[in-house]
Formats: C-alpha cells, sequence, structure tokens
C-alpha cells in the first residue's frame, strides 16, 4: 500500500487525514482479502488512530487506499513532525491535567491555505475538556 507520493504504508507513520486537517497514526494496514473480509470492506483501507503518539488510545476511523489523495491522507515530514512535538509541549504548559495520560485529536488552523496554529483537542473520560491553540510562529 502507498501513499499518494508513491511511499509505503507503514503501521506507526504519523499522518495527516481529514481532508489534511488532522494528525493521526496508521494503526492497521488492511490490505489482505482475510484482513478486508474481517473489517467487511471490499478494498484496502488503513485505520487511523486520532492520537498521534497513543496506539493504545481509544477511537479510529478507516480510509480506502483508493481515497487517500483526496482525503489528504500522507506521512508527516521530519520537521511537521517537530513541529508538532513542540505544540503539544506549548499545550501542556496550558493544558491544566497530563497530556500523557489523557486522549487529545490533533488538529490544524488554516487561513488562505497557509497553517497557522495547532489545535490540542482534550477529551477526558469520553467527554471534550477543551482545546488549546498553539500558534505555528510559537514552534517555529
Amino acid at each position: 500500500m502507498h501513499y499518494p507520493d508513491g511511499t509505503s504504508v507503514q503501521a506507526g507513520d504519523l499522518i495527516w487525514w481529514d481532508e489534511g486537517n488532522c494528525v493521526g497514526f496508521v494503526q492497521e494496514i488492511i490490505e489482505t482479502e482475510a484482513d478486508q473480509c474481517k473489517w467487511g470492506i471490499a478494498q484496502p483501507h488503513i485505520s487511523i488512530g486520532g492520537h498521534p503518539y497513543r496506539p493504545a488510545a481509544t477511537g479510529f476511523v478507516t480510509c480506502a487506499e483508493s481515497l487517500f489523495a483526496d482525503e489528504g491522507i500522507g506521512r508527516l515530514t521530519a520537521d511537521v513532525c517537530a513541529q508538532l512535538r513542540k505544540a503539544i509541549e506549548h499545550a501542556q504548559v496550558q493544558a491544566g491535567v497530563d497530556l500523557s495520560i489523557v486522549d487529545f485529536v490533533v488538529q490544524t488552523e488554516v487561513r488562505d491555505g497557509v497553517q497557522t496554529a495547532w489545535l490540542i483537542r482534550i477529551k477526558q473520560s469520553g467527554e471534550e475538556r477543551g482545546t488549546i491553540r498553539v500558534p505555528v510562529d510559537a514552534v517555529d
């Protein structure tokens, strides 16, 4: 299975998803006929974890390989991964909870086609606990 840029998909890859607006990771590659049957799907997919650093975090979505380009699915570059880690460090200061033990989803704020901020949406006990906005220029 391959990303639109031709590179191979690997379980654990940090990726863009949701039309390139969210960050997650590849939980599972669903490529074989047996795996597709187990999942009840008819074509190759990946399952995507919403929390970028905790494979055991609850919740996932799936995306068909045929929709990768349309859904903005692609591996994060090393530079973007470094910016994301810095954004999460900034968010930790403001969070009021230990981000290493709660679920959170990472989204982006985009204006005129340019990312302006990271949005860290914190969930605890299944409920949304708030969003921390970290400007991109704070982590460059």
